[in-house]
């Protein structure tokens, strides 16, 4: 439906665009010759003046045409832009015999397509007259002739029209001849000129006019078409009009002998193929012969308006007798036109036998309306002459050969009752004739094998094989007998019913005997008992078949059902089953929860009792208290465990990818548990194989967990022997983007069997009884570890042999973080910075005050002349007065993004010659792609906030040219900038404030922090305000600004729970969450971070009570 659509609009298009232009600006370029002639075309001989022509023309002859309705036959256009017609056959021929190219172009109307032929825009101009279009042009030999014929309805049951009680109307095509001489030749008849000849033609078919008057080929075309079935040709009109030809420009006698030459060599046959294609068989035509009757033949008629004819069903196609007591056939639609022409009426009466000499001695039949002249058996009759005369043929089964009536010596021949001539002829070859009722049961016979041949004529025989036994008979051979005609037969004593015969089918057309006889040459008809029963029998298999096919429908949705039903009760019994075992689980789980958390219990409130009990010092208690802080940590650690389980199998757990230094986290946590395998007498070797120092984007904290878990495992379940760690951290080698990073744990412990690997997995599942008493453990941490790994995408692989140990590898691919040459710098003291880059400017643009206060503080301590603006628009106008060496940006500001002010300096600096300004981008989103945003953006560099004083600076310098302050110290291992100063709960107020990240912004300067936290603040409670009006409006990019703007300050102070939640809120809106839901948490812990920092400000202030408080505490 849309294709259609599609193409409707589209030749909308085009028919308005061509009627927007004057005519001789309509040709189409893309209009295609197509010929239907396709025999071999000899190439002409030419004369040299012919192929200068040609040549001149460089092998190309442009023909113009007018394609409109009313041009077919001649000239048709279809929308697939094919030019085809009676001139395009003609062309084609031209073509193939010039060898040359023929290209054609269409115009609305025919003066302008003489116009451009007169301009010389086209070389040849199709269907012209010298009456029409005037002297001034060359004409070729005509190619159509244009004979004028006389149209007239016709009576046609399928219309429903009456003639007007006034004058006699004949219709025209206005301008295609004389009026005066039509005046002149049809003075009896009113004249009635149309603007075109199907408008004529319709007028005549439907009421308007009795005649119409045109040329016989466009007529004949025009009514197949049109379907104009009550409308026929039935005589020339004596009008005298130039025939079709080929015109071209004056002067242009060269191109015109070359069509010439080619026209001439078509000969008539192929002419006459052409006009017979385009204009039919004459099936439209249906001349009047003149029927002269004499006095006497007219008295018969009077003395005997109605003829009886007697009619079996043994001789088919010329006389049928339906079931229902009507008769059809070739001689029926005779008698038909001859009782048209003489006023006759025939009236069939049925036989059951061929001849009954009693009824016709009675006078009850006047005539037989098929039989063969000379029959014995009709001594006295006369027959009138044939309508139809065909050779005899031989009928057999296929595959037999009886090529002449000789080849049927000795075999058994079907033959109807009245066959007697057939019957002589084949008694001298000493066959055995097997005799038959009629025609039909002579073939059954043949087909059933009872006999070997039926003799009979070819009409006879297409149509009994067509209509019952296309592949059961077939014809043959040829009897070598005379043709058999077919003609009326007429009892003695009616001698002028003869004559009158005779003169009636001297006057039927020949066109209209070949129509008559090629309807019935080949038409079924149902005839025999089977054909007439069909209807019944096959009604009654299909009632048959669809009752079957019901009762399969039925049995299938029965079936059906019961497999539903089936299916039902296996879901159900698996439903239960889910139920028992999730029930087991639960039982399972509560046990083993039980012992876990009753065990550190206990031991905490033991040692709880004996503090109260004994009272004793701490120093004196201090094992008790160890072992109560113990039991506590592992009961924390099990909870936290059935957490991380729940969150993960709910869906819910999302890891918060940062760049990290995976070489220092794993060395970090092999440190960790150095000790405690030391503890156990055992060795713990670590290799860590990371030449180039990658840095990879991934949640460090569930990395960390994983190898924590899995080290954790293998020194518990290893009595003596090693614990090893191997980690190879390299950049992919298909993608140089992903870092791979393959872990391998290996001890040699107690080692699992492999019926006990497949539940290991599992959560709460353990080898088996006696580990967890031996070792304890709830069973979780393997069934997270995997669990964590594949969020990651990675895989996590245990093998394993009892007494053998347990190897364990983890293969990751990460995303690679651009982070790598600020993690190599040691941290040493910041000192050595101060006035590093004195002499140098800076201009930083961030819309959080905060941002901007930290920046220019660092910028300024490394010597940097610094100028703030808070917007993009503002740093532009900074920019372009000011001469800069660096411009440090916030990627994402309200009014215009880093990104697009990034794009206007580069801009004006192609546009001005300007050096290029350094374009440093700053963001709080890690993502691998934002940073590549940065870049592509025409930046020179882009990280992520907060930046070190001393990344900052390395980078500076590289960017700068300037000798770098800080060096990497050869062999020493450093910690990454997130892991120097980790936010965790020994150097934070709860996560709230890091006090570390603080002291390197302002570089213990009191002053300096105060101002930092007030701005910090102050922000905080703008975001507020902006937060909770997007909440009022339902404003969701709004809101997402909101928490990402508040993100940007609270990072600066390590507020990592804030930025956590403000980050979760993100996630959530995206979602679909509802914006109030998510904003209470958020407006509730920015207040509670902002008290935080005015009670933090109040203890700095000069006067306060006390000192000033340490970061861990409030």
């Amino acid at each position: 439906m849309i294709r259609c659509r599609s193409s409707l609009l589209a030749w909308i298009w085009v028919v308005a665009s061509a009627l927007c232009l004057p005519g001789e600006a309509w040709p189409a370029p893309a209009i295609q010759l197509v010929s239907h002639w396709h025999d071999e075309v000899p190439a002409l001989r030419l004369s040299n003046t012919q192929r200068e022509w040609l040549a001149r023309h460089h092998g190309v002859l442009r023909v113009g045409v007018v394609a409109t309705d009313e041009a077919g036959p001649l000239d048709m256009i279809d929308g697939a832009g094919n030019y085809e017609g009676i001139s395009a056959e003609y062309l084609g021929i031209v073509e193939a015999a010039l060898r040359v190219r023929v290209e054609v172009a269409a115009f609305a109307d025919r003066r302008a397509l003489i116009e451009a032929l007169q301009q010389g825009r086209i070389d040849i101009a199709t269907a012209a007259r010298r009456s029409r279009d005037g002297p001034r042009l060359s004409y070729s030999e005509p190619y159509l002739g244009n004979k004028f014929v006389v149209a007239t309805r016709a009576d046609n049951p399928n219309y429903a029209i009456r003639a007007d009680a006034g004058d006699h109307v004949l219709a025209y095509e206005k301008g295609s001849v004389n009026e005066a001489f039509l005046e002149r030749a049809y003075p009896d008849m009113r004249l009635l000129a149309l603007p075109s000849l199907s408008a004529a033609l319709d007028a005549v078919a439907f009421g308007q006019a009795q005649a119409c008057l045109g040329n016989a080929t466009i007529i004949s075309y025009l009514i197949e078409q049109r379907q104009l079935l009550n409308v026929s040709v039935t005589n020339f009109a004596p009008v005298h009009v130039d025939e079709f030809r080929f015109a071209s420009a004056s002067g242009n006698e060269a191109l015109v002998q070359l069509l010439d030459n080619a026209l001439s060599g078509i000969s008539s046959e192929v002419k006459a193929v052409i006009r017979t294609r385009w204009e039919g068989l004459g099936a439209h035509y249906a001349f009047k012969g003149t029927l002269v009757l004499t006095p006497a033949e007219r008295a018969w008629i009077a003395q005997h308006p109605v003829v009886k004819y007697q009619v079996t069903h043994d001789h088919p196609p010329f006389v049928i007798d339906n079931e229902d007591g009507t008769v059809m056939g070739f001689g029926v639609d005779l008698l038909d036109l001859i009782a048209a022409q003489t006023g006759l009426r025939f009236q069939p009466v049925l036989a059951d036998i061929d001849i009954d000499a009693s009824r016709a001695n009675r006078g009850d039949t006047t005539m037989l309306i098929a039989s063969v002249p000379g029959e014995a058996a009709l001594r006295d009759w006369r027959w009138s002459q044939p309508y139809s005369s065909t050779p005899d043929v031989i009928v057999a089964r296929p595959g037999r050969e009886y090529r002449d009536l000789a080849s049927l010596r000795g075999m058994k021949i079907a033959l109807g009752p009245h066959l007697t001539k057939r019957n002589t002829a084949l008694e001298g070859l000493g066959v055995s004739v097997v005799a038959a009722h009629d025609i039909w049961s002579a073939a059954s016979l043949v087909a059933a094998g009872k006999a070997d041949a039926l003799v009979t004529n070819l009409a006879t025989a297409n149509y009994i094989i067509s209509t019952q036994f296309r592949s059961s008979l077939a014809i043959v051979g040829r009897t070598g007998m005379p043709n058999a005609g077919v003609a009326f037969a007429v009892r003695p004593g009616d001698a002028a019913l003869v004559a009158i015969l005779d003169k009636a089918l001297a006057a039927i057309p020949l066109t209209r005997m070949d129509q008559l006889h090629n309807r019935w040459q080949f038409s079924r008809h149902a005839l025999t008992t089977w054909d007439r029963r069909r209807p019944l029998i096959l009604m009654l298999i299909l009632g048959a078949v669809s009752l079957a096919a019901l009762f399969f429908v039925w049995n299938h949705a029965l079936r059906r059902q019961i497999r539903r039903r089936k299916a039902a009760e296996a879901d159900m019994r698996a439903a239960m089953r889910s139920a028992e075992d999730a029930n087991r689980a639960k039982s399972t789980f509560l046990a083993t929860m039980s012992h876990e958390i009753r065990t550190p219990m206990n031991a905490v409130l033991g040692v709880l009792e004996l503090l109260r009990e004994t009272r004793g010092t701490v120093d004196a208690q201090s094992e008790s208290i160890d072992a109560a802080h113990d039991s506590a940590r592992a009961l924390l650690s099990l909870i936290e465990d059935i957490l991380d389980l729940s969150k993960i199998e709910s869906g819910k757990l999302e890891l918060s990818a940062e760049p990290t230094d995976c070489d220092a986290l794993v060395r970090s946590v092999a440190t960790v548990f150095g000790g405690l395998a030391r503890q156990k007498h055992l060795r713990l070797n670590v290799h860590v194989d990371s030449p180039q120092r990658l840095g990879a984007l991934i949640d460090p904290v569930r990395l960390r967990q994983i190898l924590s878990n899995l080290l954790s495992n293998a020194v518990k379940f290893t009595e003596a022997g090693e614990v090893s760690l191997i980690a190879t951290i390299r950049q992919d080698e298909r993608e140089h983007e992903q870092v791979r990073i393959d872990l391998r744990i290996s001890d040699t412990g107690i080692g699992i069997s492999t019926e006990d690997q497949a539940k290991l997995f599992q959560p709460f599942a353990q080898a088996d009884a006696t580990v967890a008493v031996r070792f304890g453990g709830s069973g979780l941490g393997l069934s997270i570890c995997r669990r964590l790994v594949e969020l990651m995408g990675g895989t996590l692989t245990l093998a394993s042999a009892p007494g053998e140990g347990t190897t364990i590898d983890i293969a990751l691919r990460v995303p690679h973080a651009m982070l790598g040459k600020a993690q190599e710098l040691n941290a040493e003291p910041v000192g050595s910075l101060r006035d590093a880059f004195s002499s140098r400017s800076a201009l930083i643009v961030d819309d959080h005050p905060a941002n901007r206060f930290v920046l220019s503080r660092q910028l300024a301590y490394l010597g940097f002349g610094v100028t703030c603006a808070e917007g993009a628009r503002e740093a532009l106008a900074r920019w372009s007065s000011g001469q800069f060496d660096v411009v440090m940006t916030d990627c994402f500001m309200p009014d215009m993004t880093g990104y697009e002010l990034t794009r206007e300096l580069r801009a004006a600096e192609a546009a001005s010659g300007r050096d290029r300004t350094i374009v440093i981008g700053c963001t709080a989103n890690v993502q691998q792609e934002t940073l590549h945003a940065g870049l592509d953006a025409g930046m020179d560099l882009c990280v992520t906030k907060p930046l070190g004083l001393a990344m900052l600076a390395n980078q500076l310098s590289a960017l700068l040219g300037h000798p770098s302050p800080l060096r990497p110290s050869p062999g020493e291992e450093q910690q990454p900038a997130h892991l120097q100063h980790p936010i965790d709960a020994r150097a934070t107020i709860e996560g709230w404030i890091d006090s570390s990240a603080i002291e390197r912004i302002v570089g213990g300067d009191t002053s300096s922090e105060i101002k930092l936290l007030s701005m910090i603040a102050k922000a905080n409670r703008d975001d507020l305000v902006v937060l909770r009006q997007a909440v009022a409006d339902d404003d969701r990019s709004r809101f997402s600004a909101a928490l990402h703007h508040l993100r940007g300050g609270i990072r600066l102070i390590g507020a990592s729970v804030l930025e956590g939640a403000c980050r979760e809120a993100e996630h959530r809106e995206r979602d679909g969450l509802p914006l109030q839901a998510l904003a209470q948490a958020i407006v509730a812990d920015v207040e509670r971070l902002d008290d935080m920092l005015e009670r933090r400000m109040a203890a700095l202030r000069p006067g306060a009570c006390g000192k000033q408080q340490p970061a861990g505490t409030v």
